[in-house]
């Protein structure tokens, strides 16, 4: 007894043996791992989940702005990147929405009043009834711009915004041996300024219709200033003619590119478009994108015109709210009626049918029905989870869903 006694306290002074110890701190790891690996899951799940809600209540944000304000609205995915890594999402926030139908003009031969809210250089822009409307008119000379600003200034208190400033626009018909030139601009501070210019082809001068990006003011590198884009860059339409109504439409975002290190590079990214008024608009953007790397604060937006006259209407300026996507979520968007033949499956690779990358535009009409049928993938890049989210058409109702079949109707 007494000897088992003493091998018992023999075997308690010596402690555990390295096997004990390895058993026993391979069990501690094992739980961490488990858990880390719960957790993980856990914020992944989360990620997820916020991102789906995020989409849904923009959507129906959107939805219910269109039937308040009763105009089409539209929720915009900016794809930030070419692998779609980095995306953000912004919907409809402080606007001008101007159709100039609230001044009463005078009996003639009494001058028609000045635009309210407006800043002219010269002093001569009026309100004048053409086409069944009250329309702005800026007149020009043959070598000077007549600009017109609206007065509100809107500022975001973050760095990043972006700026949509959209319209109806024709040249009134005049015979002139000129070049005849409008501009679009937006986030006006001073003399720096981006524009969409957009020139009527003259017969005779021989100059064709021109579109182009352009930034005036402020240091830019030849790399990047939008007064001097490379040929390619100048879309040449033959489509500008005098007396047609068109819609324009000029989009400015800012944010910082993040590289591989972390190095942030600030920049604008900035787009326009012109179509035929009446015409759906084009998906695919006329000039642009072009990316500015000494992007300008948000400021005022107008309208210039030189070497002719310029009748606008139906004037809409966005300053947009930001909403950031978590990093590791790619999003995709696949439209089901481009592919009325069936080939999308569950695992197919969606693919941005006729839309540019620049962004994924998700648009609601009046009466709350969308534009058309729009299905949003989200992809987690770390586990291959995959998630949907469905905006119906004929409803505009949004919708998440985890199968490809029923987010595709299938």
């Amino acid at each position: 007894m007494r000897r088992e006694s003493l091998d018992r306290a023999r075997r308690a002074a010596q402690g555990y043996t390295l096997v004990e110890m390895l058993v026993v701190m391979g069990i501690i790891l094992l739980m961490v791992t488990l858990a880390l690996l719960s957790i993980s899951s856990m914020l992944r799940s989360s990620r997820m989940a916020n991102v789906v809600n995020l989409f849904v209540g923009a959507a129906d944000e959107a939805r219910t702005a269109g039937i308040t304000l009763r105009r089409s609205v539209q929720v915009d995915m900016t794809r930030l990147d070419a692998d779609g890594k980095v995306n953000r999402l912004t919907t409809i926030g402080s606007y001008v929405l101007d159709n100039f139908e609230g001044n009463v003009l005078p009996l003639p031969p009494t001058a028609p009043p000045a635009p309210t809210n407006w800043v002219s250089t010269p002093a001569n822009n009026l309100i004048v009834f053409t086409d069944g409307s009250q329309c702005m008119k800026l007149a020009a000379g043959s070598s000077c711009y007549n600009s017109a600003f609206r007065l509100e200034r809107f500022e975001e208190e973050s760095e990043d915004y972006e700026a949509l400033l959209q319209a109806r626009i024709k040249f009134k018909p005049a015979t002139r041996s000129n070049v005849e030139r409008a501009r679009l601009s937006g986030c006006v501070n001073g003399t720096s300024m981006y524009s969409l210019s957009i020139q009527s082809a003259n017969p005779l001068t021989n100059t064709p219709d021109e579109v182009k990006l352009e930034r005036s003011g402020g240091a830019l590198g030849a790399a990047n200033n939008l007064d001097k884009l490379p040929s390619g860059q100048v879309v040449k339409l033959n489509l500008i003619k005098d007396g047609l109504w068109y819609r324009v439409k000029l989009s400015v975002k800012r944010f910082d590119e993040v590289d591989a290190g972390g190095n942030k590079t600030p920049k604008a990214r900035v787009a326009g478009k012109v179509w035929v008024d009446g015409q759906l608009e084009p998906a695919e953007w006329t000039a642009g994108p072009q990316d500015d790397l000494t992007p300008l604060p948000p400021g005022f937006a107008g309208f210039s015109v030189e070497g002719g006259e310029l009748i606008v209407d139906d004037v809409f300026f966005d300053l947009r709210a930001i909403r950031p996507l978590p990093k590791g979520l790619r999003v995709d968007m696949l439209f089901p009626e481009d592919d009325p033949a069936g080939r999308f499956k569950a695992g197919d690779l969606v693919k941005l049918t006729g839309i540019s990358a620049f962004n994924f535009p998700i648009v609601f009409r009046p009466d709350g029905t969308s534009a058309r049928r729009y299905v949003m993938r989200l992809t987690d890049l770390a586990s291959g989870d995959k998630r949907y989210v469905v905006v119906e058409q004929n409803t505009g109702r949004t919708r998440p869903s985890d199968d490809i079949k029923d987010a595709l109707g299938k």
